[in-house]
């Protein structure tokens, strides 16, 4: 079973894609804020989400 990202480490390749698809589908109407925060929740950390920019 995969362990969580620790706090002070990068997101992984597969992190970023799923991060990278989540905005684009948050800013396509797709999905609403909180499916968002749903999916990002377990990748960003607190310093991410706050320079998190959408549209």
């Amino acid at each position: 079973m995969p362990t969580r990202q620790k706090k002070n480490e990068k997101p992984h390749r597969l992190a970023k894609s799923l991060i990278e698809t989540a905005k684009d589908m948050r800013q396509a109407g797709i999905i609403d804020e909180k499916s968002y925060e749903k999916i990002t929740l377990c990748h960003l950390d607190a310093k991410e989400k706050s320079t998190d920019v959408r549209n």
